[in-house]
């Protein structure tokens, strides 16, 4: 995916969709994933609650931000998707050598990831 999204500064900017939580780092609001992913925010937090398919920090106020990785996640499992495969399948898959606490992740490249994108492929090139 060639999105770069900047974390660096760790700075509040008010009014904007990129802000810090209090020293656990920097965040985008839904909305600003919405619009870099190409999902709906209730479909994010559909997946979110449903599936589990990622676990953005919260602020005090209950604001999700999600950091880079979890934007990269959901537009995996988006791209995954619109393949064709269901959600409830591709939220749950990791990597294990990666795998976090909280949440499992999917990464690009990964043989779990290599393995549904050239599945993807081949019934696209099938449906054509």
């Amino acid at each position: 995916m060639a999105t770069s999204i900047d974390f660096t500064d760790g700075i509040s900017h008010e009014g904007s969709s990129h802000v810090s939580n209090d020293g656990a780092g920097p965040g985008y609001r839904i909305g600003t994933v919405a619009g870099l992913t190409g999902l709906d925010p209730h479909t994010i937090r559909a997946w979110e609650r449903r599936h589990a398919a990622v676990r953005p920090l919260r602020t005090e106020g209950g604001t999700r931000l999600y950091d880079e990785s979890a934007i990269e996640r959901l537009q995996l499992l988006k791209s995954l998707v619109d393949c064709g495969e269901p959600i409830r399948k591709v939220a749950t898959l990791s990597d294990r050598s990666s795998r976090s606490e909280s949440v499992g992740t999917l990464r690009i490249g990964s043989p779990q990831s290599t393995r549904l994108f050239s599945s993807c492929r081949r019934s696209m090139a099938l449906s054509s």
